[in-house]
């Protein structure tokens, strides 16, 4: 996108530009919307939270970080004292053990909409997070299926929905 910016004003093609431009600005704004979303999942703050990222790269099937959503949105999180664990089955950098990745996060965000995060079982996946709240970043999970496994799911322009599953409901019926 910025490539186009930039040839566009070289061969003075000023409202492609402005509209690249629009673009990328929109883009990067998302990026701190996700990044308001886990806050507000959090209760506020970030600090001393266990959040897990799940996806680094740009896409799905690539390892490429550079100028990701997810890393501005990774890095944003640790500046703000969130305790991060970012799973990627494709970036060397990051973990590939997504039940390991899981276990004990208080939030999990959706950065990159690899197949294996996007048809995650939520029923297996809330029984290794200590809180099952998911942001989906990418509005790539199916809401109801979440939901109806106990999930607070926030997706991106989306109004937070909930089931409101609560264990400790289901451990006293089952009394």
């Amino acid at each position: 996108l910025r490539g186009l910016t930039a040839r566009a004003e070289q061969v003075d093609a000023r409202q492609a530009a402005d509209l690249f431009r629009a673009v990328d600005a929109e883009n990067m704004h998302r990026r701190d919307r996700l990044v308001d979303q886990v806050t507000d999942a959090c209760g506020g703050s970030v600090s001393d939270r266990r959040i897990t990222v799940l996806g680094a790269s740009f896409k799905p099937g690539s390892d490429d970080i550079r100028d990701s959503p997810a890393m501005a949105v990774i890095g944003d999180l640790e500046d703000a004292g969130g305790l991060v664990t970012v799973c990627d089955p494709a970036v060397p950098a990051y973990s590939r053990d997504l039940s390991g990745a899981l276990r004990g996060a208080e939030v999990t965000v959706i950065a990159t909409d690899w197949p294996e995060f996007r048809d995650l079982d939520p029923v297996a996946a809330r029984d290794l997070v200590a809180v099952p709240t998911v942001v989906d970043g990418r509005n790539c999970l199916p809401v109801a299926r979440w939901t109806d496994a106990g999930w607070d799911y926030r997706g991106t322009g989306r109004r937070a929905q909930s089931s409101g599953w609560n264990p400790a409901s289901t451990a006293s019926t089952a009394n």
